[in-house]
């Protein structure tokens, strides 16, 4: 049976991600207002949800502050509805089909892991200082490496850099940083994904973790990986996955 329309709620009331009154916030900002306004790919120019998608009759928005809001619109998803959205409303879409959350039992990693940040949001609500906190080391892309031109000098030195880093502490995060505008966002992104390969080519990685989903794609592209499946689960909405038949390292994003 075809479905004739469709639910879609991408809050993530876990993450205080809500929708009031059609408007989408974060933390109670307008998501226009946030660090998503100067997203380089697709900047927020409205809070509001139907007009970010286009305004489509056939596609339901519906409030959602809490767990109780996802369960009840959940339980309205029969055959004809296709459910969509964020982690949360999947969530509950799966309990309103009876499954019940199993118990987590991590796996405890002590080898060496990289983390590949392109985010210019996370950077903005204090990742830097995250890190610092937690002891890893940041190696954020140089000066020469922001512009149009080539500079294969600059990416192998700051290859080598993460490298040595890596080497001495176990953790690195290569990462773009905070910058005030990106002209040529996918250009930074790639080279981004160049160094990762680069460095996964000289250093043994046991966890590589991607924050922003342009950055994970990116670097997927780079490194040919087309086919990912779920092997672990390090904490709920975070899958550890592998490339099958592959010796590579575990996938976060």
């Amino acid at each position: 049976t075809a479905r004739t329309r469709a639910i879609f709620i991408p809050a993530n009331p876990s993450r205080k991600r809500v929708i009031r009154g059609g408007h989408y916030f974060i933390e109670e900002t307008p998501l226009h207002k946030t660090d998503f306004a100067d997203d380089p790919h697709h900047p927020a120019t409205t809070s509001v949800v139907s007009e970010i998608i286009g305004n489509d009759p056939a596609i339901l928005i519906h409030d959602a502050t809490t767990e109780s809001d996802l369960d009840r619109q959940a339980l309205q998803c029969d055959s004809l509805v296709l459910p969509a959205g964020a982690a949360d409303f999947f969530a509950a879409n799966l309990r309103a089909q009876g499954h019940e959350l199993e118990p987590l039992e991590p796996k405890p990693h002590s080898g060496p892991t990289l983390f590949v940040c392109g985010s210019m949001s996370a950077w903005a609500n204090q990742r830097a200082q995250q890190c610092d906190a937690h002891g890893v080391p940041v190696c954020a892309i140089p000066e020469e490496l922001l512009g149009q031109s080539n500079n294969p000098s600059a990416l192998h030195d700051w290859a080598s850099e993460a490298c040595a880093t890596l080497a001495e502490t176990r953790v690195v995060m290569l990462a773009i940083g905070r910058q005030k505008a990106i002209d040529h966002p996918a250009l930074l992104e790639e080279r981004l994904g160049h160094a990762m390969a680069m460095v996964l080519a000289q250093m043994e990685v046991e966890r590589l973790l991607f924050e922003g989903g342009a950055t994970a794609g990116a670097a997927l592209r780079r490194m040919k990986w087309t086919h990912l499946r779920v092997a672990e689960s390090a904490a709920f909405n975070l899958p550890g996955l592998e490339v099958p038949d592959t010796d590579t390292p575990r996938v976060f994003m």
